[in-house]
């Protein structure tokens, strides 16, 4: 009698603990595994979409499976904003520099405005700044001087923004012509951010479907325009 025989006899024999349970054959346990891992990669195919990347998926995926993933990700958002420590614009001196700026940022990312009062396009920045902060508290908004910050720092050169992460600068953009000259949105420096490392492309996308909608409004109030006022000629 071969023990590793499968007959009937010997699973009654293994059953009753005569025969020691037979080894699993290697191709099967090798063919289980990989319709184990097939199975678990399709369940969580959508483990690291984005909210945009599961709205493009709205035709390819069941609804039901899509909410439960951007349900995911909503409190993946709302944990991180918990854990927020700021949400306004600060103001720093020269003396605070080193702490509130380059010690903090290697903990957090800190956006620095470098202004002048009396620069309107320093006004601007700083209005952006303003709505920015509470949107991502996660980052600190601080601005300071520039001709405090920087002995005779050059008005030519203001607004100046600088961008600290990991305990170091990690982009500068000197004056507005870097970013969309007075212009410029709230849109324009998000994505700045996002260039810098301090936003991913997912944080600023209910920004960028404003800035859409914005703009085709802009676009449909131009046109209307327009026609009206060739209406008026052909009076």
């Amino acid at each position: 009698m071969d023990p590793n025989e499968d007959t009937e006899w010997n699973d009654i024999l293994r059953s009753k603990g005569i025969l020691p349970e037979k080894e699993p054959d290697v191709d099967d346990v090798l063919d289980d595994a990989l319709v184990d891992a097939k199975e678990l990669a399709h369940e969580n195919r959508l483990e690291k979409k984005t909210l945009d990347e599961l709205d493009e998926l709205e035709d390819e995926e069941d609804d039901e499976f899509l909410q439960i993933y951007r349900n995911k990700r909503v409190e993946e958002w709302k944990q991180k904003m918990s854990k927020a420590k700021f949400g306004s614009v600060y103001p720093i001196s020269k003396p605070e520099y080193t702490q509130e700026v380059t010690e903090d940022s290697k903990n957090v990312f800190v956006v620095v405005h470098m202004f002048q009062d009396s620069i309107p396009a320093c006004k601007l920045l700083n209005g952006i700044l303003e709505r920015l902060a509470p949107m991502y508290p996660q980052i600190k908004f601080v601005k300071i001087s520039g001709k405090q910050a920087v002995e005779n720092y050059p008005d030519i050169m203001m607004p100046t923004l600088l961008v600290y992460g990991h305990g170091d600068l990690q982009q500068q953009y000197l004056t507005l012509a870097t970013l969309g000259g007075m212009g410029t949105t709230v849109f324009d420096v998000a994505k700045a951010l996002v260039h810098a490392g301090a936003l991913r492309e997912e944080d600023i996308a209910p920004l960028r479907e404003s800035s859409s909608l914005n703009f085709e409004s802009g676009r449909r109030h131009t046109d209307d325009a327009d026609e009206e006022e060739d209406f008026d000629d052909f009076d």
